[in-house]
């Protein structure tokens, strides 16, 4: 007789509002196994987490069937007695996240037989192989589920991988299969590149989107300024976006954000007027740890002109370069970018300051 599954899908799906985060969704995934869920940004991985760990996000409704060892995870009673050890993507969830000390080898030896569900688990590299060993140890009476961007870490742990893709379950299968014979096209193409989309192509990046510093740093217009809203938020989400910092006196809905896996930042600036000193400080050093950590930022106002360009000035020149090479450098990426005298003399300022 075939052993109980851990988890037991069929034709579920997560929905919020009109929009469906994932739909028809069919697996079994195995106890005392690590599972590690791979995927493009903003498809809804931190999602399935939640669901998984019997916390699904505000707004979002499950659909069809969620089982965990029998017990069904869509009944409430039944999430709020399980005992699982729950840890959140750090800035995208209410709860506080496990500290990343607290994932080390005694946290997870403390929790001998229960279930983990660790959203990109934040582990230095120098601790990654005592990690995946604890991991290993726990299999023999608990299970493991882990969402990670890092193939070389899912590599290093995963005894099964599940790949997430425009809303749908593209494939499960043992780590060996996916990485060594991929099982699918979209498989293949994301162990090859860490990306893969199907050949339907996401919608474009808006035309007031730009790079400074390429796959890291960027700037645009209010998401929907002169395109739909939704294929705004798919498109920048599809380009890896982890971090949009709102510059509008009115902040964008961390709601909409999180359902397609961004964090939502706010950091209000009038419009055509200038920040404080110390509280840009403050967010330029938020967005250097950001890129340092793998994500990519996005800022915006409501063109993604004035107010855009300060900020993005501002990042450069707290990154190092000298206020007039950080005004010109926004500039090759958009012209308009900072827009009055004042806003240029706040970046000159702000670089006398922070040095």
């Amino acid at each position: 007789m075939d052993q109980q599954p851990l988890y037991e899908l069929k034709d579920a799906g997560l929905c919020t509002g009109d929009r469906t985060l994932l739909r028809g969704a069919n697996l079994r995934l195995r106890d005392r196994a690590i599972t590690v869920i791979v995927g493009p940004a903003g498809v809804g991985k931190s999602s399935l987490a939640s669901m998984l760990a019997g916390r699904p996000p505000a707004g979002i409704a499950p659909t069809g069937m969620w089982r965990l060892r029998g017990a069904d995870l869509c009944d409430s009673l039944v999430r709020a007695e399980l005992d699982v050890l729950w840890s959140p993507q750090r800035g995208r969830s209410s709860e506080p996240p496990l500290q990343p000390a607290a994932l080390g080898r005694d946290a997870i030896e403390a929790a001998h037989g229960r279930l983990l569900v660790l959203d990109e688990p934040v582990v230095r590299a120098e601790d990654r192989d005592a990690f995946a060993k604890a991991l290993r140890r726990h299999t023999e009476s608990g299970a493991a589920i882990v969402v990670t961007h890092d193939l070389h870490f899912a590599r290093t742990i995963a005894d099964d991988v599940c790949l997430v893709c425009a809303g749908r379950i593209e494939a499960v299968c043992s780590a060996a299969e996916f990485f060594e014979t991929p099982p699918t096209v979209l498989c293949a193409r994301f162990v090859r590149m860490g990306n893969c989309w199907p050949a339907h192509p996401a919608p474009p990046l808006p035309n007031h989107f730009r790079w400074v510093l390429p796959g890291k740093l960027s700037g645009m217009g209010r998401p929907g300024l002169l395109g739909e809203e939704d294929d705004d938020l798919a498109a920048i989400a599809n380009a890896g976006i982890g971090y949009l910092v709102s510059l509008t006196e009115e902040p964008y809905s961390p709601l909409k954000l999180r359902s397609v896996g961004i964090t939502a930042r706010h950091f209000p600036i009038a419009d055509m007027g200038i920040p404080a000193l110390g509280p840009t400080a403050h967010l330029c050093r938020s967005i250097q740890r950001w890129m340092a950590d793998g994500e990519r930022v996005t800022v915006h106002c409501h063109a993604g002109l004035g107010r855009t360009g300060t900020i993005l000035a501002a990042t450069l020149v707290w990154l190092g370069e000298s206020a007039d090479d950080a005004l010109a450098n926004v500039r090759t990426a958009q012209p308009m970018y900072v827009q009055t005298i004042a806003q240029r003399d706040f970046v000159r300022r702000f670089a006398e300051a922070i040095r």
